[in-house]
């Protein structure tokens, strides 16, 4: 037992399950203790949450209580008889304002005032005080029968922050009175003594301005006291944001201990209300529960921690005596576990022998002491049959020995053979590749021609529409020039027509100068035989005057259509010598038109064959192409196979290379197995089994 004792000094789990045990017993406990805290701390806050809603919705009610009890009162008021009326009697009106403020503690002062600006009132006003142009006047004035309230402002008397209800009505007699009273909070507070909110909660009653109506809090503050502005405070700032009446609000920066519930009142209400409680309100409490969690939580982990060493020393027992079997194993002798409990002295000992005796439905250690037994059996029988076996596998191995040796011989020549023809394939591959490489170059040019072919078969296409068109246009004009030609002999015999006319023209103009020189004779002799008759004759001499004026004039216009006449003959002359001469020029020109439409219609001709021939080389390149295409591919699919082939042959003689390698380490680890059978002979003999 002390070599065992020796041995767990040196390593040992032990120290794990003491570890193990303390840690499953102390993180639930902490784990308990954190959830407390937390539970308790959020019991709390719900706590200080209700007191919240609790003050604020009383502070409210309170503030909805005053305020619709003042309204009544201005109201009931005003129904007397003494204000009814009409009358200003000043000393029974403000009899009236001392009951007002008598029935209501939260009424600092009453007044009545009329049209005029005459008034009575509880309050001592300074002299010179104008009632009408008060705010609370002007506002009842603006609102007959109705009760206004003003914001919240300092008395100048008291100089307390109070607010004015006022009630403005037309008496019988049609004048108009005004009815009012200074309220104040302070009634509010009192009920709020009542309530806590925490340890350090505050409620406070606000207007919705931001200047504080009331307060009350654990802890006295002159911040919050009545009349301050709040208006820059962040709960009143995060308020205002809002868009809900009421509810909480959260300011950034501060825990969810410090959240806000506010109470904004009904739609139009400019009264707010929210209570609040301070970030370390929770601390006493939470420190309270701390501290018994955390004797509770000392007195288990002690207990906890007792346990964990026993059971621990317990542990190391089971495995020391378990471990003693083990090592005798290891040398060698395999003895059955064999307990004996009632020989322990100690408590350790004793429920250590009771764990691992061996029993197949015990508990843990007592199975695995169980199932030790069984092993030991069965590893008995197995160490007779290895030792037979160890005798079969030294004889087996030298057999096998001398066949791998004779293998390794026959793959060493295989794998020679196979690098040669790997070599010669490779070679073959290159070939082929260099093939392809100049064929896909030829297949380049022959595109590149095909590519041409089909430029200029497009291009002789073009030419010859060119032609053909060009053709067209020189038949359209050597008829147009044929019809000129004919036309203009017809210019040429119309002219010819015209001289033989004017030449007609000429032998008429003659015969006119002639009738025009036999008629100057007969009117001169008529003028001389009128003469000689003398008185009688005088007017069949100026008839006769008369005639042979005109007869000059017929002469003289005559002479000018002559002069014409020439002119017209000499230009119809030289018309007909250029007409002639432009038949004959066109006649040249029609001659040369039909030249040039022979040199078209045999370049058309010439373009069609060549067109032709163009056609049959592009479609020859085309068949080269495909020609070209197939034998690629061919080419290709021989290039891929030498490709796989050489690198199938070569991944041959790489395995043959590595079937050698590995005849030759299996012929080593033959080698290795024959000396391992003799020594596992040899150490089969050493085992011995009870």
């Amino acid at each position: 037992m002390s070599m065992n004792k020796e041995v767990l000094k040196t390593k040992s789990i032990g120290k794990w399950i003491l570890f193990f045990l303390i840690v499953v017993g102390l993180v639930p406990l902490f784990t308990m203790l954190a959830a407390s805290n937390i539970i308790t701390k959020n019991v709390l806050i719900e706590r200080n949450n209700l007191s919240k809603v609790s003050a604020v919705d009383m502070i409210q009610e309170e503030r909805t209580h005053l305020q619709k009890s003042t309204e009544k009162m201005l109201i009931a008021t005003a129904k007397y008889g003494e204000f009814t009326s009409g009358n200003f009697d000043k000393p029974k009106l403000k009899t009236e304002m001392q009951k007002l403020v008598s029935a209501n503690s939260s009424l600092l002062g009453a007044t009545v005032a009329d049209q005029a600006g005459e008034f009575a009132s509880t309050i001592n006003y300074p002299q010179g005080y104008q009632v009408t142009e008060q705010n609370w006047y002007r506002q009842a004035k603006q609102n007959l029968n109705r009760v206004v309230w003003t914001l919240p402002y300092k008395d100048p008397k008291s100089g307390v922050f109070v607010i004015t209800a006022a009630y403005g009505y037309k008496a019988a007699n049609g004048k108009f009175f005004v009815i009012s009273s200074n309220v104040s909070f302070n009634d509010i507070e009192r009920p709020l003594g009542q309530l806590k909110i925490g340890k350090t909660g505050r409620v406070t009653l606000i207007s919705d301005k931001g200047i504080a109506l009331a307060s009350k809090g654990a802890i006295d503050d002159a911040h919050y006291s009545r009349g301050n502005d709040l208006s820059s405070d962040k709960m009143y700032q995060a308020i205002a944001a809002s868009s809900k009446r009421k509810g909480y609000v959260h300011v950034k920066g501060n825990s969810k201990v410090m959240d806000i519930y506010f109470n904004k009142g009904a739609v139009g209400s400019k009264y707010w209300a929210y209570a609040y409680v301070m970030k370390d309100d929770l601390k006493a409490e939470l420190h309270s529960v701390l501290i018994s969690a955390s004797i509770i939580a000392l007195v288990v982990a002690v207990l906890v921690l007792i346990l964990a060493f026993i059971i621990n020393g317990i542990f190391k027992e089971i495995v020391g005596h378990i471990l003693s079997y083990f090592r005798a194993a290891e040398k060698g002798k395999m003895n059955p576990i064999e307990v004996k409990p009632k020989a322990a002295k100690s408590f350790k000992g004793k429920v250590a022998a009771k764990l691992y005796t061996p029993d197949e439905h015990g508990s843990e250690f007592n199975q695995i002491s169980y199932g030790y037994n069984k092993m030991i059996a069965a590893v008995g029988g197995l160490v007779k049959k290895v030792k037979g076996q160890a005798n079969n596998v030294a004889e087996k191995s030298d057999s096998l020995l001398e066949l791998s040796t004779q293998t390794d011989k026959a793959i060493d020549e295989v794998a020679q053979t196979i690098t040669g023809i790997a070599e010669v394939t490779s070679s073959q591959a290159q070939e082929t590749q260099e093939s392809v490489t100049r064929l896909h170059n030829l297949s380049e040019i022959i595109e590149r021609l095909h590519a041409n072919a089909q430029t200029m078969n497009d291009e002789a296409d073009k030419s010859a529409s060119l032609n053909q068109a060009n053709m067209e246009t020189m038949d359209s004009v050597n008829a147009n020039w044929n019809q000129e030609l004919v036309e203009m002999k017809d210019l040429s015999q119309s002219v010819q027509d015209m001289n033989t006319s004017i030449q007609d023209i000429t032998k008429i103009i003659g015969v006119i100068n002639d009738i025009s020189r036999q008629t100057n004779l007969l009117a001169l002799n008529a003028s001389i035989e009128a003469a000689s008759a003398g008185e009688a004759g005088k007017g069949f001499s100026v008839v006769a005057t008369e005639i042979r004026k005109l007869a000059e004039q017929s002469a003289a216009s005559t002479k000018e259509i002559e002069t014409i006449i020439n002119q017209i003959k000499d230009k119809s002359h030289e018309m007909v010598t250029k007409t002639n001469n432009s038949i004959e020029g066109g006649q040249k020109q029609s001659e040369l038109i039909q030249a040039a439409i022979k040199s078209t219609d045999e370049v058309y001709k010439s373009n069609q064959t060549m067109t032709e021939q163009v056609a049959q080389v592009a479609n020859a390149s085309a068949e080269i192409e495909v020609v070209q295409g197939k034998v690629l591919s061919r080419l290709e699919n021989i290039s891929a196979s030498t490709e796989e082939n050489a690198a199938g042959t070569q991944e041959v003689s790489a395995n043959a290379e590595e079937v050698l390698a590995t005849m030759e380490e299996f012929t080593s680890h033959v080698a290795d197995l024959h000396d391992i059978a003799a020594k596992l002979k040899a150490e089969t003999d050493k085992l011995t089994v009870n």
